[in-house]
């Protein structure tokens, strides 16, 4: 009759033990899986297709802040495939990225803000209008027939109270670049909740 209680007391523990370690397990995944409150994402690319092997330098839109200054860290944080060279410099139509080499080239950078220092990051040298969700945006290549793909996506989400608001838009360029200053269009995608 001993053993018959001490079976029953090791069977109640490790039940117990189940339990505790199944609650802690939901507790972990709902905090872990919980929407982030004021998490800003941003993802930023660039390919570039000279047709040919000439050297090529192109000028492109950039992330900027609002305020017209680039995020921290940008430039140091962009990867870059291929054979070229990067830096961020000031045109007439705004700040910029120079891109610089041969060959195909692939530029990209992505990042997660949890603090205000990632609000309202956006591309320069671009003329948008939300209205109308049209835009144009400048380049610049030294030489002719380069095929230029830019990508530019961002969603936001924050509370205000109990109410959750999430915004999400996206820039995308695709265009053949001649030799000097080129304007070409902007589709503009945006959602809000």
């Amino acid at each position: 009759m001993l053993t018959f209680d001490i079976k029953k007391i090791i069977i109640s523990i490790v039940l117990a033990l189940i339990l505790i370690i199944a609650a802690q397990t939901f507790l972990w995944y709902e905090e872990y899986n919980k929407p982030k409150d004021d998490q800003w994402s941003y993802a930023y690319t660039v390919s570039i297709r000279p047709n040919g092997t000439e050297p090529f330098s192109i000028v492109c839109p950039i992330l900027i802040h609002d305020n017209g200054t680039v995020p921290a860290h940008l430039i140091e944080e962009i990867y870059v495939e291929g054979n070229a060279t990067i830096n961020i410099t000031e045109t007439p139509y705004g700040l910029r990225l120079r891109a610089w080499g041969n060959g195909p080239v692939f530029i990209q950078w992505e990042k997660i803000y949890y603090s205000e220092e990632g609000l309202y990051i956006k591309p320069s040298m671009m003329e948008i209008n939300k209205t109308t969700d049209t835009g144009t945006a400048w380049f610049y290549s030294n030489i002719s027939n380069v095929y230029i793909t830019t990508f530019f996506n961002y969603s936001y989400g924050f509370s205000s109270g109990n109410i959750r608001y999430a915004s999400r838009g996206s820039y995308e360029i695709q265009d053949w670049l001649s030799s000097g200053w080129n304007k070409v269009d902007v589709k503009l995608q945006f959602w809000a909740t």
